[in-house]
């Protein structure tokens, strides 16, 4: 993997432990995700990889910033600002 890509492994790692951390199980998150228990669940162990709307979704479930999931890659930081047509569609 280059450097610059991001390591889904992790992502879902941290997602698992905010989840964890929130008391809240993979039902639940599914359900206000408006997805299934099985994709929470291929997100966390990393064999899918999370659309921005699911970050955006989990972020405001879980009441954690999108980049605690993310903070490993060096091309996620302050310094970065999603563009307006991204967070257009994250909002829809």
């Amino acid at each position: 993997m280059q450097d610059d890509k991001l390591d889904f492994t992790k992502v879902g790692q941290r997602i698992r432990v905010a989840r964890k951390d929130s008391g809240m199980t993979q039902e639940a998150v599914s359900v206000l995700c408006h997805c299934t228990s099985k994709h929470i669940s291929a997100v966390e162990n990393g064999s899918t990889r999370p659309s921005i709307e699911l970050l955006v979704a989990l972020s405001r479930i879980l009441n954690v910033s999108i980049d605690s999931f993310l903070i490993d890659a060096p091309t996620v930081g302050p310094r970065f600002i999603i563009d307006v047509a991204m967070a257009e569609r994250a909002e829809r």
